[in-house]
């Protein structure tokens, strides 16, 4: 008998960047739709995606884990994520939960939208990285396009050359409102 299919979502580095996640299939571009946006600011001064409540809901990306045991592909993300299982979303579309809290960024509840296209695509369990905004605690400034500009152009070379490339390898299809401001006033245009 085989194990519950588990898939993991992924919007940003974790595409062309999986560093030894244990994935059975390659990356497909028909993830649910999800609200994502520039709204991390890593350790490294790189302007990231992540989940954003109020922000519009763009094509993720999914894959298959190779490994059938929920808590074992969170612990595997979590590793890969660099933080622990708590900040791994997840939702079993049998039992409807997880281990955690329900799924939802804020007042955006992702139960419905997940649990439907988890059902379309014969999937057993979901999995993403739900690591909180930092924005506005990093920056000291409200989450906008201009807010947006004005700290990457505060960057120093090396730390503002890490997030254009991290802007620029993010999937294409993940076409946030930040993303495409960022295209126009900075030219940082998709690679992939």
């Amino acid at each position: 008998m085989r194990g519950p299919r588990i898939a993991v979502v992924g919007w940003g580095s974790l595409i062309w960047d999986p560093r030894g996640l244990p994935l059975s299939s390659p990356w497909r571009p028909d993830g649910p739709a999800l609200p994502v946006e520039f709204t991390r600011v890593a350790d490294n001064g790189r302007l990231t995606l992540g989940l954003r409540e109020g922000v519009a809901d763009v094509q993720t990306l999914w894959a298959l884990m190779s490994d059938r045991a929920l808590e074992m592909t969170r612990s595997q993300l979590a590793q890969r994520e660099r933080t622990v299982p708590d900040r791994i979303g997840c939702l079993d579309r049998h039992s409807g939960g997880c281990s955690r809290d329900d799924p939802s960024v804020g007042d955006h509840d992702l139960a419905g939208p997940l649990a439907s296209w988890l059902a379309e695509r014969e999937l057993d369990a979901v999995i993403w990285t739900a690591l909180p905004s930092n924005f506005e605690e990093r920056t000291g400034r409200a989450l906008s396009l201009d807010a947006a500009v004005g700290y990457l152009e505060r960057l120093s070379r090396e730390a503002r050359r890490r997030a254009e490339q991290y802007v620029r390898r993010a999937p294409a299809q993940v076409r946030t409102d930040i993303r495409q401001g960022l295209e126009h006033v900075l030219g940082w245009t998709p690679t992939t």
